[in-house]
């Protein structure tokens, strides 16, 4: 595979996972108690400048809801166009200046922000990166690919 066509297939999986968040937030429930889904790999990772460290991703659907679903007020913001909620689905910062930039979807209207410069990079990486510990003796073996989840939850 040339670098091209690496970064457009790496670009798709975002697309996807970004398009996916409303119907990943309407199963969060099934997606908890499904080890498949649970595991299943998401593109979501932690970008860092200067560093890079043990549980940055990228991080298995289940640790994602998790997430968002116990750290809510670090993971979602209001969406500008329905006034619904947003979750964020990608950041990236620095742990040395603690600037932080993020994406997030409206789980009610589909709305995107994209690359938005706020809030800490702390508040969002220390949460997840803690969850996804203790998930790291997760067996890989039977977890779906990130395409399947997303067909499975669409047919639930």
């Amino acid at each position: 595979m040339t670098e091209k066509t690496d970064k457009q297939t790496h670009e798709r999986q975002w697309e996807r996972f970004a398009e996916a968040v409303p119907l990943i937030w309407q199963q969060r429930e099934r997606i908890l108690t499904d080890l498949q889904l649970f595991g299943a790999r998401t593109p979501m990772r932690i970008r860092m400048a200067y560093v890079s460290m043990k549980d940055s991703g990228p991080y298995p659907l289940g640790v994602v809801v998790r997430a968002w679903s116990e750290y809510a007020e670090n993971y979602t913001r209001v969406c500008p166009k329905c006034g619904g909620q947003m979750l964020i689905y990608s950041f990236s910062g620095s742990p040395l200046s603690g600037r932080s930039s993020h994406s997030a979807t409206c789980t009610a209207c589909g709305y995107r922000q994209l690359h938005v410069d706020e809030g800490s990079f702390g508040r969002l990486a220390s949460p997840i990166m803690r969850i996804a510990s203790e998930y790291r003796d997760l067996p890989k073996g039977d977890a779906l690919s990130f395409e399947e989840a997303v067909i499975l939850l669409k047919r639930l």
